[in-house]
């Protein structure tokens, strides 16, 4: 029986083998190890894995002696389920029955720790097998599981555990398991991961300077598709992609091997990304002088590089000379197209493709169209478009649920539009500013069951910023974390600064400091953009104890303070009355050279708040010794400080100083008359305060109601008439009684100044990208 199914396997009959093995167990003859190998072999190369497992356990049960390669071929079945685990467990019995391992299960174990996301379990795992006493000290056997263990993360993208498994290679045998497989497998899983650093790294140390590996065509056609996709991920160092395109462009020369359709199509396109489009023109000269034919990715690779550049007739041309364009060449031209604000040339380019290859078009094109609209500002044809889009796909819908002998007349299926359709209007609306509309598409898409990607509601919060309606960005950033919508720092930094800047004590005090808390328990690690508006938070609050607990934190973190974060301190050292603390984080502002004009408007305020108005003065010297330019918050904070003391004069030289000005924000205004005006007050000299009061009119500077305040008090006994004229455009100006106004407006503390962030730098936060270590870090 064993040779009749060994025959039967060898001849690839797996039906002769299932019936020879069932008649063989009729006849009741016990099968042995062999045996069984035949058959698991049989129906492995068939495909048959549920088939093989069940034979598998029926050699558990019946306790067969099998030799290892039966029982990888088991586990090989549980790997192609899906059923990773399975494959970990049913090689761990292995090593239970004593059984000997070969390097191919092992490899088969790496492979089941990997499938099934073990990334740090599967590391850990090829660290024993290949320093184990009990494998083989053939290398070539190491080499062959560590090449597994890399194609397992090329095709996972796991670039760092690819560069772990690099070095751990390196470290144990030296170079003498680094093959080039592996460094292709390591390039490969960067260029997955969109990963320019690394890779290059893996290529100058093990290529170029250190193992001296000799690439091959696999080795450039992972690097040149890095640098090609280095311009859609927004790393630090994707602009030099296409400068690191042309040196392997070189290299590949240099090493003798010319160049193919895949590595021209990527230099190409690396080149097109970057705008680089005369040397993209130049790379596709030389592609038509080596003879290699380019295809539609060649070709949307030079028309994105057309477009890039602005040339838009010359991406008409290169359209013209493709034979059947595809879709990707329709998009990357729709996208030229918008570029160069052509919208109208769009707009026909769907209904040419449908056109030309009879059917309708991918949801991926129209929404290519779609944005190419939208960045041209066109919000009303998008929004036709997309409801052509939503009309097309109802009546789709409808024709399925006609009756059976209208069938045949049903239209080609037509997709419905999806998160990123939706996310072009939100686009238009942006590039229109148009927020009240990009809130409203937001209602429709949750309408639909629709969440907005990341990029749609990060721009949604940049328009609300740029409106300055903070409430409403804190409400859309509950709404979104209440719909499951992916949190990321861009986001919880968005929410953080608009509790910050509002003008809402419980969004400044509570719930800032509660969005910072979820942010640190969703494990995102906060930057100097969050600390330095929970910081400023604090400030606000008039809680200098709890903003140096969050400075404290931050430093703790490792994250070096900006200039924003030093003002914020120093601003809630004015509330608290610490001069001195405030006079210390400044010191450090000026070890680091960062100092700017906002730094020292928050040391000035909290200066004069603290009734050290020479040191204010001092500082202000050096400020002007220091060429850093004083504003109009400037001097106003200066002016306040001296009008509780009265010093006119001193008043009057700051304000002679601001009308040498050159920026007009220096210009004195309104306000900085009626401070002078009512330090004139303090001191009853009220012929001082008329002639101000003329000068501010002929300056064409509306005199405000504390300013008219001031006034009548000092023209009462000396001037009634004056004072008349003062009182009856009080009552003109408004509707509150005099004399709650006066009783409101008389009375001044000097620390109760008007808290605005006129002088402190909390700043719009910018979209947040994960970014890789620089070549230096490597």
């Amino acid at each position: 029986y064993t040779s009749l199914i060994a025959g039967h396997m060898w001849g690839k009959d797996v039906r002769g083998v299932i019936a020879t093995f069932k008649q063989m167990q009729q006849d009741e003859v016990a099968p042995n190890g062999q045996t069984y190998a035949s058959v698991l072999t049989a129906l492995t190369r068939a495909g048959l894995w549920r088939s093989a497992l069940d034979a598998y356990d029926s050699i558990l049960e019946h306790r067969v002696n099998i030799p290892a390669v039966v029982h990888n071929m088991a586990i090989t079945s549980h790997l192609k389920l899906g059923e990773w685990l399975k494959g970990v467990k049913a090689y761990m019995r292995m090593r239970n029955m004593r059984v000997a391992q070969d390097v191919s299960s092992h490899c088969l174990a790496i492979q089941a720790h990997f499938g099934g996301g073990q990334y740090e379990s599967g590391l850990k795992f090829l660290s024993q097998i290949v320093g184990s006493q009990a494998m083989t000290k053939d290398l070539q056997e190491k080499q062959r599981c560590y090449e597994t263990a890399l194609r397992c993360c090329e095709r996972a993208g796991l670039w760092q555990h690819a560069v772990k498994i690099m070095e751990d290679s390196l470290r144990r045998f030296n170079s003498s398991t680094t093959s080039l497989t592996m460094l292709n497998s390591a390039i490969g899983s960067c260029a997955r991961s969109r990963k320019m650093a690394p890779a290059f790294f893996l290529y100058d140390y093990y290529a170029r300077r250190g193992l001296l590996l000799q690439p091959d065509r696999v080795t450039f056609a992972g690097l040149m598709s890095v640098t090609a996709n280095a311009g859609v991920s927004q790393t630090v160092d994707s602009s030099k992609g296409w400068e690191l395109a042309l040196r392997i462009e070189a290299d590949m020369l240099s090493a003798g091997l010319a160049l193919d359709l895949v590595t021209y199509t990527a230099l190409i396109t690396s080149l097109g990304r970057a705008g680089k489009w005369e040397r993209a023109v130049a790379a596709y000269g030389r592609m038509a002088d080596a003879k290699v034919k380019p295809n539609d990715v060649t070709h949307s690779g030079l028309i994105t590089a057309y477009g890039n550049g602005k040339q838009w007739e010359r991406a008409l041309g290169v359209f013209g000379r493709c034979d059947r364009p595809g879709e990707v060449v329709y998009s990357c031209l729709a996208s030229a197209l918008g570029k160069s604000d052509q919208w109208k040339r769009v707009l026909p380019l769907l209904d040419s493709y449908e056109e030309a290859n009879r059917r309708p078009a991918s949801l991926t094109m129209q929404n290519s169209v779609l944005w190419a609209l939208a960045r041209c500002g066109q919000l009303g044809e998008v929004r036709s478009a997309l409801k052509r889009m939503r009309e097309r796909s109802a009546a789709a819908e409808k024709a399925e649920e006609a009756p059976p002998q209208q069938q045949q007349q049903l239209p080609p299926p037509v997709s419905p539009p999806n998160e990123v359709s939706w996310g072009a209007v939100i686009e238009a609306c942006d590039q229109t500013d148009a927020v009240e509309e990009a809130m409203a598409t937001l209602r429709e898409m949750r309408e639909l069951g629709l969440r907005p990607t990341v990029d749609s509601s990060n721009k949604i919060f940049s328009m609300l910023f740029r409106h300055k309606r903070w409430a409403d960005a804190v409400q859309m950033f509950e709404a979104l974390k209440g719909e499951g919508v992916p949190m990321d720092r861009y986001k919880y930094a968005s929410a953080i600064t608009a509790c910050v800047r509002s003008k809402d004590s419980y969004l400044v005090n509570v719930k800032a400091h509660n969005i910072f808390r979820d942010m640190k328990q969703a494990q995102l690690a906060p930057g100097v953009v969050e600390y330095g508006a929970i910081i400023h938070a604090c400030a606000k609050e008039k809680n200098l104890q709890r903003a140096m607990l969050m400075f404290e934190q931050m430093l703790d973190d490792h994250i070096e303070p900006d200039v924003a974060v030093y003002t914020s301190l120093i601003k809630a050292c004015a509330h608290s009355g610490e001069w001195e603390k405030a006079l210390a984080f400044f010191r450090e502002v000026e070890e680091s050279g960062a100092q700017n004009t906002l730094a020292y408007n928050a040391l000035i305020t909290t200066l004069t708040n603290c009734r050290q108005r020479q040191k204010a003065m001092s500082v202000f010297e050096s400020m002007k010794r220091r060429s850093i330019k004083a504003d109009r918050v400037t001097y106003d904070r200066l002016i306040q400080g001296y009008e509780v003391s009265g010093e006119w004069e001193i008043i009057l030289k700051i304000m002679r100083d601001m009308e040498y000005e050159n920026d007009s924000n220096a210009k004195p205004t309104a306000i900085t008359y009626q401070r002078m005006i009512s330090a004139c007050q303090f001191r009853g000299d009220w012929e001082r305060a008329l002639f101000f009061y003329n000068e501010m009119l002929g300056r064409e500077l509306k005199p405000r109601e504390n300013t008219y305040l001031a006034l009548y008090d000092l023209c009462l006994e000396k001037k009634p008439d004056l004072a008349s004229q003062f009182f009856n455009i009080l009552q003109q100006s408004t509707e509150k009684p005099f004399k709650e106004r006066f009783e409101d407006e008389q009375t001044f503390d000097a620390k109760g100044y008007e808290d605005d962030d006129d002088y402190v730098n909390v700043e719009d936060p910018e979209p947040i990208e994960e970014t890789e270590p620089s070549f230096g870090e490597y």
